[in-house]
């Protein structure tokens, strides 16, 4: 009895430990994806039983390990317009199925870098099945735009570089001016990017477009200031009013003010000489307030 219970024992203690190594191993087999078919698929499919229809597919799709999710469209198929589509993709095989109400289509296929292809078969709509092939669109991430400097500029400068700091800015990362690209004036990072604005791009006031794309579509925009470039700005916002003429009376009686912004340093002019005479007298402030009035131009 006790070497019948011992052999129980031993038995029992194999049984676990080469079950939970059995378990460990299958779990070690599952073969990872070798791509990410996060994208947008677009394709075609055509019966063979029935011969002869054939239409298009297209699926926004994500992919989270082996998981597959997303949505399909297809179209000249009698039984399927739309569906919801699960699946998994281990290694290169894909299997994954669509669903519409109470029909559904399996897909069985093969993924080849961004090519994808193999047959489907749907029992509720008539036993027909056929061949399928699409190609992937992957979309990168969407980069963030988190600040921009300067924070704006006057009209008429003579180039200047602009700096972007976000995050996501992924590799081959570019940017537009309205819609005009623009060349990097150092290597970028997926945190900071340096721009080059030649003069002939802000030529006049102007709210102007920037856009950052990266590979695949993810895109996004900021706008940005071009302003007015007048002597009579002495307080260098973009805008001539009646603080202008107060920042040039606080010049003239040498009070401290705060610190002339990046925008002023494009004019030869000193901030504060509104009327160009070379010094920075009240005239200068009787100039701004005629500005800010009307009478005389900006």
């Amino acid at each position: 009895m006790v070497t019948l219970s011992l052999k129980l024992l031993v038995a029992v203690i194999l049984a676990a430990t080469f079950g939970t190594s059995l378990a460990a191993a299958r779990a070690s087999d599952v073969e990872p994806a070798a791509t990410d078919l996060t994208g947008v698929w677009n394709g075609t499919w055509t019966s063979t039983n029935p011969p002869g229809p054939s239409g298009t597919i297209r699926v926004e799709g994500t992919q989270s390990g082996t998981s597959l999710n997303g949505a399909i469209e297809i179209t000249n198929s009698l039984c399927m317009t739309t569906g919801t589509l699960t699946g998994t993709i281990v290694g290169s095989a894909i299997n994954f199925g669509v669903v519409q109400g109470d029909n559904t289509i399996e897909f069985n296929g093969n993924a080849n870098g961004t090519a994808l292809s193999g047959t489907w078969f749907s029992a509720s709509c008539f036993n027909s099945s056929g061949t399928w092939e699409a190609t992937i669109t992957t979309t990168g991430p969407t980069p963030v735009i988190d600040s921009v400097s300067p924070a704006a500029v006057k009209a008429g400068g003579p180039g200047f570089v602009l700096s972007l700091a976000g995050s996501a800015f992924a590799s081959g990362v570019a940017v537009t001016w309205d819609g005009t690209p623009l060349n990097m004036a150092a290597a970028p990072t997926e945190t900071a990017l340096l721009l080059t604005v030649t003069p002939d791009l802000y030529p006049a006031p102007k709210s102007i477009t920037i856009t950052v794309t990266n590979p695949g579509g993810g895109a996004t925009q900021r706008t940005f200031a071009v302003r007015q470039n007048s002597t009579a700005d002495a307080d260098c916002d973009g805008d001539v009013d009646a603080t202008d003429a107060v920042a040039v009376m606080r010049s003239i009686a040498a009070l401290s003010g705060p610190p002339i912004p990046v925008v002023c340093q494009f004019s030869t002019t000193p901030p504060g000489d509104a009327d160009l005479d070379g010094t920075i007298t009240l005239s200068d402030a009787l100039y701004v307030l005629r500005v800010v009035a009307g009478i005389l131009p900006q």
